[in-house]
């Protein structure tokens, strides 16, 4: 596919109850911490899978539960998201936390935000060749915007690397009408799997679930292929589970997470 090429020459259901979570981790992510970073992270470390598990028709999945606190049903306008991932660190001069963890600089994810769910795939080049630390960290994200087209966190939006509107073999993000609130559940999901037909290959596959009064609702769907040595270069790393919010404004409330496994 023109995207998986393009991809790797750059960057070389249902709702499941948690009774059948096989771990799982809680905790909360503030909007502005006050580490250099600006972003708040965390690694449910007992999560985490050795790199080995990518198989093909073996997914490897991790899903997280996110509420914004504030108010019941309280839109949140600002620009800010709560994701899960599978990460590696490749930069030992990296941001840190508050518990003073590196931030990743590879791996694969899915975010929710005030645009409703998103894909992302982080990445450095290293042209120099010696080594990551003096390249900056960039990325491909996904969302519902700009036509589904890929937005390159060095280049900005692009009109190339576009997603189909519904489940394709060459990736897709399904459209939803959404409003991010407070004090609504928001389970994001995440399953890698290699490709059979070529496993130097794996497709993210991701699901942003809403829990209201009815039940548990699938707001939307996305998938998307990468070349697994592109973003999971470091052969003696696991692929570490991960959950991370983005800053939003100074004083707003937190955000409460349980991230766990789950299975069908």
């Amino acid at each position: 596919m023109k995207m998986k090429k393009m991809l790797g020459s750059i960057a070389l259901a249902a709702f499941m109850p948690i009774v059948a979570m096989a771990g799982s981790d809680s905790g909360t992510l503030v909007s502005n911490p006050a580490v250099n970073s600006g972003f708040d992270f965390y690694y449910p470390t007992a999560l985490s899978k050795p790199l080995n598990a990518l198989q093909v028709g073996s997914p490897v999945k991790l899903q997280a539960r996110f509420v914004w606190d504030g108010p019941a049903g309280q839109a949140v306008t600002t620009a800010q998201h709560a994701l899960v991932a599978f990460t590696q660190k490749g930069a030992a001069n990296n941001w840190v936390n508050a518990s003073g963890q590196l931030l990743w600089t590879h791996g694969v994810g899915a975010f929710v935000s005030e645009r409703g769910l998103a894909m992302e795939l982080w990445f450095r080049n290293d042209p120099g060749g010696n080594g990551v630390q003096d390249d900056p960290g960039d990325s491909y994200f996904w969302d519902q915007t700009n036509g589904r087209c890929a937005y390159i966190v060095s280049v900005g939006p692009t009109n190339g690397l576009c997603l189909a509107s519904t489940p394709s073999p060459g990736g897709h993000l399904t459209p939803a009408s959404f409003t991010l609130k407070k004090g609504v559940a928001y389970w994001v999901r995440v399953s890698l799997e290699r490709e059979a037909s070529n496993p130097a290959w794996a497709v993210l596959r991701a699901e942003l679930v809403e829990e209201t009064s009815g039940g548990a609702v699938v707001v939307q769907t996305g998938s998307v292929g990468f070349m697994v040595a592109s973003f999971f270069p470091y052969s003696g790393q696991v692929m570490e589970a991960s959950v991370a919010r983005t800053p939003g404004p100074a004083g707003e409330a937190i955000t409460r997470f349980v991230a766990f496994d789950y299975g069908f």
